[in-house]
C-alpha cells in the first residue's frame, strides 16, 4: 500500500495520512520499502511493518540500519530519538500503528559487507521491531527522571522485541559505508509489552523489502552501535 502526498507537502499527522501542502500540482506516491504485518500471539494487536526510510552507516567491521515507518524521518531526528529516548517527542520518526526497526551487523573490516547474508544465528547480529501498535499518540507522563513520552490512547500498546527468525542480505549501497539491506523477517519473534507487565508476549508475521540506505554516519553515535 502506498502513501499519497501532495506536491511539496509535510506530513502532519502519519496515522491519518494529512498533509499540509504549498501549491497545486499531482499528487507524489510513496512506496514502502518493507511492507508486513506483526500479530501479537495472545491479544488483538498488530503493527504494520511498512517503512519508508532506511537510515545505515558501516565501518570498520561493524553497522548499524534504522528504518522508519515515517516519510519525515531525517537522519538528524532519527539520530535524536535513539541517544535521547523518551526525553525526544517521536513524532518525526515513528507511526501510530506502525513498526520501527533496528538492524545491527558485524562483518570482516577486510572483506566488506556486500553480499553476506545473516541470520538470527550469526553473532553479534540482531534485528530489533518496536510497534506503536494500535490507535493512540505520543504524549509526555510520569515526573521526574521517569518524565518523557510515552505512546498512549485506550487501545495503545507498545511492543518491543526481536526477530528470532531472518535472513538480511547486506549490499553496497551509494558508497560503500551505506549498506542497503534485502530484508526477509519472521516468522517468530520474541517480545514483550514493556510499559504493561513483565511476561512474555511473543509475535507472530513476515516483513520482507528492500531497503536502500540513506547514510547517517551519526548512528555511531546511538546506543545500537555500541
Amino acid at each position: 500500500m502506498a502513501r499519497t502526498l501532495g506536491r511539496m507537502c509535510i506530513l502532519l499527522g502519519i496515522g491519518s495520512f494529512t498533509a499540509a501542502c504549498s501549491g497545486d500540482g499531482d499528487d507524489v506516491q510513496i512506496d514502502p520499502i518493507t511492507d508486513g504485518v506483526i500479530e501479537a500471539n495472545d491479544h488483538d494487536r498488530s503493527g504494520i511493518a511498512q517503512t519508508y526510510k532506511s537510515f545505515s552507516f558501516a565501518t570498520n567491521g561493524k553497522g548499524v540500519a534504522f528504518l522508519s515507518p515515517n516519510p519525515n524521518a531525517t537522519c538528524e531526528s532519527v539520530v535524536e530519538y535513539l541517544k535521547e529516548g523518551g526525553s525526544v517527542d517521536p513524532v518525526n520518526v515513528l507511526a501510530a500503528g506502525y513498526c520501527s526497526m533496528t538492524f545491527r551487523f558485524n562483518y570482516d573490516a577486510s572483506l566488506g559487507y556486500d553480499g553476506k547474508a545473516y541470520t538470527a544465528a550469526e553473532i553479534g547480529t540482531i534485528f530489533n521491531v518496536n510497534c506503536a501498535m494500535g490507535d493512540g499518540q505520543w504524549e509526555i507522563v510520569g515526573s521526574g527522571r521517569d518524565r518523557g513520552y510515552r505512546f498512549t490512547g485506550e487501545e495503545a500498546a507498545w511492543w518491543q522485541g526481536n526477530a528470532n527468525t531472518y535472513t538480511v542480505t547486506t549490499t553496497n549501497g551509494v558508497d560503500e559505508n551505506t549498506p542497503d539491506l534485502e530484508i526477509n523477517l519472521g516468522p517468530d519473534f520474541g517480545g514483550q509489552y514493556i510499559y504493561e507487565d513483565t511476561l512474555v508476549d511473543p509475535a507472530t508475521g513476515t516483513v520482507t523489502g528492500t531497503a536502500p540506505g540513506e547514510r547517517c554516519q551519526q548512528l555511531t553515535q546511538t546506543p545500537p552501535w555500541n
